[in-house]
C-alpha cells in the first residue's frame, strides 16, 4: 500500500512540472453531446440517472470511470481547455494532464492510449461514486466511507481499497474542496 500511494504521490508531482502539450483554449465539440454507448465516458440522461460504481464519477451529465479511455471521455466531454504532458517515470510514453471546467482528468499511456487514472473535482458540477461532491461538509465523507480505511488529516481525508482511492482535501471554510479519485500504478 505505501509503495502504491508513493509512486501515486510522485505522478502528482511531476503533474507540477508539466509542459503544454495543447497550449490555451482548444476549438471543438461544445458539450460533448456524443453518446458512446460505453459504460463509464458517457452521457446520462438525468431523468434515467444511473447509480455510480465507486470508480466512477459523474461530470455534469458524463460519467467518466477510473481505466477510461481518454478518447472516449474526449468524444463526451469535448475537447479540453488545457492539456498538459509529462515523461513518465513509471510508464512508456507520456501522462497527461486534461483541464475541463470543474475538473481535472490524468491519464498514464497503455498500448497507444491515454488511461484515465485520476479525476480531480473542483466544483460542484461533479460528484464523486457514492455521492460526495465539493462543497459538501466532512462529516458526509465520514458516513459515506468512514471505517478503516479512512485516513483523516487535519486538511483532507483519504479513502484507500486495494484497487482504487481517493482524496477529499478541505478549503479555509472547512468543507470540501477537492474530491479526487484515482487508480494506482501497475
Amino acid at each position: 500500500m505505501k509503495k502504491r500511494a508513493a509512486i501515486f504521490w510522485m505522478i502528482i508531482l511531476l503533474c507540477g512540472t508539466l509542459s503544454a502539450c495543447a497550449p490555451g483554449k482548444r476549438d471543438g465539440a461544445a458539450d460533448g453531446q456524443a453518446e458512446t454507448g460505453q459504460p463509464g465516458a458517457g452521457e446520462q440522461d438525468a431523468a434515467t440517472e444511473t447509480p455510480l460504481s465507486p470508480v466512477e464519477v459523474r461530470l455534469g451529465n458524463v460519467t467518466i470511470a477510473l481505466g477510461d479511455d481518454m478518447d472516449k471521455v474526449k468524444e463526451s466531454l469535448g475537447e479540453p481547455l488545457d492539456c498538459q504532458e509529462t515523461q513518465s517515470y513509471v510508464y512508456d510514453g507520456y501522462e497527461k494532464t486534461f483541464t475541463y471546467d470543474g475538473a481535472e482528468i490524468i491519464t498514464y499511456p497503455m498500448d497507444g492510449k491515454d488511461i484515465v487514472s485520476s479525476i480531480s473535482l473542483l466544483d460542484q458540477s461533479g460528484v464523486s461514486g457514492s455521492g460526495v461532491q465539493v462543497g459538501d461538509d466532512p462529516d458526509t465523507v465520514e458516513k459515506l466511507y468512514g471505517g478503516e480505511q479512512l485516513v483523516k488529516g487535519s486538511a483532507y481525508y483519504l479513502y484507500e481499497t486495494e484497487d482504487y482511492g481517493y482524496s477529499f482535501y478541505l478549503g479555509d471554510d472547512g468543507k470540501i474542496a477537492v474530491v479526487e479519485a484515482y487508480v494506482y500504478a501497475e
